[in-house]
């Protein structure tokens, strides 16, 4: 059988396995074929390893740095090493890196100043995950005039004084990014952090911090300052607050700020603080807002980007999601909440990106969607929708109405049985469509119309969704610039024997035969010239 010209197009990946995924040790495969074993370090039998440009330093016998291994890359990694003190000039034969980072080492116990000492080309410096770590020097970090980010996560600080005295602007005149999370320093006083004064810091980040009060002025000093990470942490509402207005006054540049699951009594004080200042960026997720109280947050006409996922929220009041109160909203999660469960619609005609995924796991969801009460035809501009692990059991021409600039969208794991004709129709935009882990066993039929419309798609992803059969040689008839196509978990019994042939050139991984009944091994597993099919 001869092919139509007009079917023929390039799919350039199509991973297409039945009855079992494809396995964890393919990517592992694929990252060992790249890491390259280096010969031990003689004088400190120290294991290295080299992936592309980087390199590692690490094993249970490394107590001592290598002085003097040949290595060619600039970023070096030490980590897992029984190293216990890194004592002064300890790099002075890797002046040339601009990345280091110092991991993961058990039995670290202290740094020196002057470890760091000429090291003039280091821009970036993590120093993660050494639980025996208490302290850090005064003098730490002298010499580290380029260093523009630092992370000290997850040490065993537990006051923030000595921290913000080594990383003064004296000693780090550059420094743009620093995060001290997962330290347990309990509290933030302004004398503590005094030494900040005139610091370039534009990004601070005291993510699970055990943080239980902060004085409003404790960060006063860092005016370049734009954003905050105080999430996770056991601030009370008028604490945040405090510090939020404090910050806005302080830094012109303030203007992103992440506070969620901190110890909220009513968030919508902390909404109508941010309304009053330039902050564009909110992340206020997980932190078990109910209900909004519309008299009480006026219109945040700076606000682009809002993220409430995780709330628990079942009672917003939708006009709150409006374009008199977020003119200006960009983008939107509203991920792990109970909203689909009523009437939803949003009047957001700047709205870019939707996260919806996970907010309602019963029938009604399916009763919504077929009467439509789900609305986002006043969303226009909408680009990427994520709608993943709800109940929504068929795709219909109501639910995607009138999103002509949607480009990505995300229906996995959403109970669909039903993929209603011309429900892409709207959709000449997509380029990514996620329909795996679905059940379109019960779909009557797969065929060249179900993807009508999608004549834009480049990924298509159908892994576990059910499917055993595909008779309609034209099924992709409508994607003529596929790229992707995934079919894992799918136990196929039945495809029609030209279905592939539409593929000019395609790549298999794991594809076992024995699944079919009317396709043999050769129609699959040949690469670019399918001859008469």
């Amino acid at each position: 059988m001869s092919i139509k010209p007009v079917l023929l197009w390039t799919i350039r990946l199509l991973i297409f396995t039945c009855g079992s995924t494809l396995p964890l040790a393919v990517k592992t495969r694929h990252l060992l074929k790249n890491l390259q074993s280096l010969p031990r370090d003689p004088e400190t039998k120290c294991q290295v390893f080299r992936y592309g440009d980087m390199y590692t330093i690490e094993g249970c016998l490394c107590t001592m740095l290598p002085r003097n291994y040949s290595i060619e890359g600039n970023t070096l990694a030490i980590k897992m090493t029984k190293l216990t003190e890194l004592h002064p000039k300890a790099f002075e034969n890797y002046s040339y890196l601009t990345s280091l980072t110092i991991s993961t080492n058990s039995e670290l116990r202290s740094i020196y100043p002057g470890a760091f000492e000429g090291m003039v080309n280091l821009i970036t410096l993590d120093i993660s995950d050494n639980i025996q770590l208490f302290y850090l020097h005064e003098g730490i970090f002298t010499g580290l005039k380029n260093l523009k980010s630092l992370s000290l996560v997850k040490n065993s600080f537990s006051t923030i004084y000595y921290l913000m005295h080594a990383v003064r602007p004296e000693i780090l005149p550059v420094l743009e990014y620093l995060d001290i999370s997962k330290n347990s320093f309990g509290e933030i006083l302004y004398n503590e952090t005094i030494d900040l004064e005139g610091s370039s810091i534009e990004t601070l980040r005291l993510s699970y911090c055990g943080l239980n009060d902060m004085d409003s002025n404790a960060l006063s000093m860092l005016r370049n300052l734009s954003a905050i990470w105080i999430d996770n942490n056991n601030m009370k509402t008028e604490t945040v607050q405090s510090l939020i207005l404090n910050l806005a006054n302080s830094s012109e540049k303030f203007d992103e700020v992440h506070i969620g699951s901190n110890y909220f009594s009513d968030p919508n004080i902390i909404l109508k603080s941010i309304a009053a200042t330039n902050i564009s960026v909110v992340d206020i997720s997980n932190s078990h807002i109910f209900t909004l109280n519309l008299q009480v947050i006026p219109s945040s006409p700076s606000i682009k980007y809002l993220d409430f996922s995780g709330s628990l929220a079942s009672k917003f009041e939708m006009d709150y999601f409006t374009a008199d109160k977020l003119p200006n909203v960009e983008s939107l999660y509203l991920a792990h909440n109970l909203l689909l469960d009523r009437h939803f619609a949003l009047n957001l005609p700047k709205l870019r990106v939707l996260d919806l995924s996970d907010n309602c796991n019963v029938i009604g969801c399916a009763s919504l969607i077929e009467h439509g009460r789900f609305l986002l035809n006043d969303s226009a501009n909408l680009e990427i929708l994520k709608l993943d692990s709800n109940s929504i059991y068929a795709v219909t021409t109501i639910l995607l109405r009138g999103l002509f600039n949607l480009k990505e969208l995300r229906l996995s794991n959403a109970s669909i049985q039903r993929i209603e004709i011309g429900a892409f129709s709207d959709l000449h935009q997509l380029e990514i469509l996620d329909l795996s882990n679905n059940i379109l066993t019960r779909n009557i039929e797969i065929n060249n119309m179900t993807f009508k419309g999608l004549v834009n798609l480049k990924v298509l992803h159908l892994d576990q969704s059910g499917l055993t059969c595909l008779e309609d040689p034209n099924t992709f008839q409508h994607t003529p610039h596929l790229e992707v196509l995934t079919l894992r978990q799918n136990t196929f019994l039945e495809l029609h024997h030209t279905l592939l042939c539409t593929f000019e050139t395609t790549k298999f991984s794991g594809f076992e035969s024995k699944f079919l009944s009317k396709l043999e091994r050769k129609d699959i597993a040949r690469q670019s010239k399918y001859g008469s099919c």
